[in-house]
């Protein structure tokens, strides 16, 4: 196992780097901001890369936040474009999501999967989960989809008692300390689980800007039921339900906007003809 820390500038400040490395460091991983707010993390981050640790950074992740003093949903998918605008992936290591209870009541693992596949599109690099057992089990109710991530877990005990949450079958870092000092600075302590070599191979240098997806070509049913119509227009009793939940429908042109209604319309087709359908965001999603 191979030592390292995460740290934040507003709390650690300024670190004395000679002494995290004599201590065996190797690593450090930053925090970057959360939910919309923007640490301006690049300098702190380049400062540890200047001074030999490989470096990562995370981002706290909100799901809601105080608007006016009232709690409001914060959007996932903005959240992941803030990281990326607050560090333009110039990190060693891939980004993690920090998921925590405190300021995140009210836990959707759907919003929080967004926010990861997101961040995967923008980083282009898969990123690890932060977080610690009875959050992942109990808030955020231990998703299937879980283990498709590495797992940086906060749980202050022995390597060898380790308790992963479900459905996670290991570990990738583990926080196992808060509470220690490096030179009179309170730092966390974390272990990569693997030899030096594979911490070499996990940092596998600055993330290039994705290539952005090829526009969509099909679009898919996100309710029950959708009317389908003849031509982007109302006509009386010529409605007729052709789609259900989940189908995925090959588009037929461009999408046509009918004043009268406000409405925007999707051509797409059917076996033998071709209907429209309402392209509201509420209704339909585009799928690659």
């Amino acid at each position: 196992m191979i030592l390292g820390y995460d740290a934040h500038e507003g709390y650690q400040g300024k670190l004395d780097y000679d002494a995290l490395k004599a201590k065996g460091g190797k690593f450090i991983i930053i925090k970057a901001g959360e939910g919309y707010l923007d640490y301006s993390s690049q300098d702190y981050v380049k400062l540890a890369k200047d001074n030999g640790l490989l470096t990562g950074t995370y981002w706290y992740y909100r799901q809601v936040i105080p608007v006016n003093g009232v709690e409001t949903w914060c959007n996932p998918t903005k959240q992941a474009q803030r990281y990326w605008d607050a560090t333009k992936g110039n990190q060693d290591l891939p980004p993690a999501l920090d998921i925590e209870n405190t300021g995140n009541p009210y836990f959707r693992s759907n919003d929080i999967l967004t926010c990861l596949q997101e961040i995967e599109r923008l980083f282009g690099r898969k990123p690890i989960i932060y977080t610690g057992y009875y959050i992942w089990q109990s808030d955020v109710k231990s998703p299937a989809w879980s283990n498709n991530y590495d797992l940086w877990l906060a749980q202050y005990r022995d390597a060898q008692y380790i308790q992963l949450p479900k459905p996670f079958t290991a570990w990738k870092i583990h926080q196992f300390s808060e509470s220690i000092k490096v030179s009179g600075t309170t730092i966390d302590h974390n272990y990569f689980n693997g030899t030096e070599q594979d911490l070499l191979n996990y940092a596998n240098g600055e993330t290039t800007i994705p290539e952005p997806p090829e526009p969509s070509t099909h679009v898919k049913i996100l309710v029950d039921q959708l009317w389908g119509r003849s031509e982007p227009i109302y006509i009386s009793r010529t409605h007729s339900v052709i789609t259900r939940k989940g189908e995925i429908y090959e588009k037929a042109g461009k999408s046509k906007y009918e004043k009268a209604s406000g409405i925007t319309w999707q051509p797409i087709r059917i076996p033998e003809r071709i209907v429209y359908v309402s392209a509201d965001k509420k209704f339909i999603k585009e799928v690659l």
